[in-house]
């Protein structure tokens, strides 16, 4: 996990029970399992070359096992407990209860958006986000959430989400920025990691349905926003797509309704794992223009821009720092632009 070409792609409540599974979800370009069936033989993921993120419990799975890299403490723990003190004490009682960390062993949980609300203390956000974890995700779906067609105004998260852009890419890495806003508060910086809904129906109760394309979109949002780790929430409650391993259904029917969503999820993670290496680096500081997303980063002599819009539509212009004036590849396109002074 300190390999400067390894990017954390995590799926959430998987199924595993064969190597034939465990290397469909490693062809996805999956890297580790968190919160899994407890009768899952952990011999499983580290023979087949997979990580586990987890609690104690698994067959076969014992204190010293090199490939459970990280314990997590909870799910969610600020939205089930209440009041907060309640909430700090479950989180400090599944730290006490995590085995003796080895080196490198990290300790993890996962959070609602409401630790990035103004309808939490800061205080209390602060010490969730802070007080117990080397890494900290969100899980927001605004893809699919109903709330986004709201006529109130329905979030007051610590950064702007207009109902404009909710529904879009953009947002999800907005939920990142406004984690490292929780994160920094202490002056430490963890590992930021995002929750993406590989799908999601169409519901008379007004939830979305989740394309291919947002798929992506969503990903991708988030690590040029820096989040360092992805995971997929990989349960479909409705519809006619409802199952408990979303990934799992695409691989006993490649041609069914999980198909396509399955095949956006392996294309952006090919190229998260071809760009880690890119992405694992210092960014810089730049500002290529207005309603832009971007991060650049400078590997081996080339410079690499990542580039989205902020949720709005129409054409745009990036301005380029001083000596980048020179022909640009558009990676994945099979094209390239040149640029002006």
């Amino acid at each position: 996990w300190d390999d400067p070409g390894f990017f954390p792609i995590g799926v959430w409540w998987s199924g595993v029970s064969s190597a034939s599974e465990v290397n469909f979800d490693k062809s996805l370009g999956l890297n580790f399992y968190t919160e899994i069936n407890p009768d899952t033989d952990y011999n499983l993921i580290q023979d087949n070359g997979m990580y586990w993120v987890g609690q104690p419990g698994l067959r076969n799975l014992k204190d010293d096992s090199p490939n459970w890299v990280g314990s997590f403490l909870g799910d969610e723990v600020d939205g089930r407990f209440d009041p907060p003190s309640a909430g700090f004490t479950e989180l400090q009682r599944a730290e006490d209860a995590a085995p003796p960390a080895i080196t490198g062993r990290f300790r993890y949980a996962n959070f609602t958006s409401s630790v990035l609300s103004y309808d939490r203390k800061p205080t209390d956000a602060e010490k969730y986000v802070n007080d117990y974890t080397d890494a900290v995700s969100i899980d927001a779906y605004f893809h699919s959430v109903p709330q986004c067609s709201w006529d109130q105004n329905w979030a007051r998260y610590i950064v702007d989400v207009p109902k404009s852009t909710c529904r879009t890419a953009h947002t999800y890495g907005q939920m990142i920025d406004a984690l490292r806003i929780r994160d920094q508060a202490d002056g430490h910086l963890q590992m930021l990691w995002n929750f993406i809904e590989p799908y999601a129906p169409e519901t008379a109760d007004g939830y979305h349905a989740v394309s291919p394309e947002q798929v992506k979109g969503a990903t991708m949002a988030s690590i040029i926003h820096e989040a360092r780790g992805i995971i997929y929430f990989n349960q479909v409650f409705s519809g006619p797509c409802a199952t408990g391993n979303f990934f799992r259904a695409a691989q006993n029917d490649p041609h069914g309704c999980a198909g396509p969503n399955t095949q956006a999820v392996k294309e952006v993670n090919t190229q998260i794992k071809t760009l880690a290496p890119v992405i694992n680096t210092q960014s810089y500081r730049w500002t290529f223009g207005p309603q832009l997303d971007t991060m650049l980063k400078i590997k081996d002599g080339y410079a690499y821009i990542f580039a989205m819009t902020d949720g709005t539509q129409g054409k745009r212009t990036l301005q380029l720092p001083t000596g980048l004036t020179t022909t640009a590849e558009v990676l994945n396109e099979n094209r390239r632009i040149t640029t002006t002074n």
